[in-house]
């Protein structure tokens, strides 16, 4: 299956635009690393890297992922994006970021409770922007991007390939 672009950018541009709709703060590459961010905020693109979990990433992890341009560590994203991508869903991601620790060292240690009430500042947001983002959904036609999800399935998996060719 590929993976270059594992999420659908149809649906990536439906959330930018549900929280540009909502005036949420929004963060892209052409913001200068100087800008003051004040968070939660929507982050339009990056890079991300999944660690197995539930624990959090070491200090020298971390400044190995930044130093490799990773823009986010997470814990769910693999194998949410290779599954969903396998079933030709058009998938895009929302993370809640909840803790920095790991890239700055006056940062406090992360912890279980941080990290919820890091989340419990950040869901009602998230929150209208998936109803946003529902509304925006739903009044779009999706004809196109179904088809070209159902010809990438039915081209790039194996075990779909073998049966189509077993009942020729």
């Amino acid at each position: 299956m590929p993976m270059a672009d594992p999420f659908c950018e149809e649906t990536r541009q439906v959330l930018i635009k549900a929280a540009k709709n909502l005036s949420l703060t929004i963060r892209d590459k052409t913001c200068s690393s100087d800008t003051i961010i004040n968070h939660p905020c929507v982050h339009t693109e990056g890079s991300v890297i999944t660690i197995n979990g539930p624990r959090f990433s070491t200090r020298c992890e971390s400044l190995l992922f930044q130093k490799w341009g990773f823009d986010l560590i997470n814990m769910t994203l693999v194998p949410e994006v290779s599954l969903a991508r396998e079933a030709g869903l058009s998938y895009a991601s929302i993370a809640i970021v909840t803790d920095f620790d790991c890239w700055k060292a006056d940062e406090e240690h992360v912890c279980v409770d941080m990290v919820l009430e890091q989340f419990n500042k950040s869901v009602g947001q998230v929150r209208k922007l998936l109803l946003e983002a529902v509304r925006l959904i739903g009044a779009r036609d999706w004809t196109k991007t179904i088809e070209a999800n159902k010809a990438l399935v039915l081209s790039s998996r194996q075990d779909l390939l073998r049966q189509e060719s077993k009942g020729k």
